[in-house]
């Protein structure tokens, strides 16, 4: 627990720091749909997966894309 523990925040607030810079993006753009479709080009031209499975979610620097569509989409 004593290394997971810290990892864990890490990890999280990694998350977090990209939900805030997702939601800037609208900001800047005040755009929310072109904000969502860059995300998905973004991951597309970077191949990188659009969703993970069981723990590999806790050890995750960004949000699953979904999350993030749907936060930038709607402003969670």
């Amino acid at each position: 627990m004593a290394l997971f523990g810290p990892l864990w925040v890490f990890y999280h607030n990694s998350r977090r720091f990209e939900y805030s810079a997702d939601q800037q993006a609208v900001g800047f753009t005040g755009d929310r749909e072109t904000a969502a479709k860059a995300l998905v080009d973004l991951h597309e031209a970077r191949e990188l997966p659009a969703v993970s499975a069981g723990l590999a979610r806790i050890f995750m620097t960004h949000p699953m894309l979904a999350r993030r569509v749907r936060a930038v989409r709607y402003g969670h």
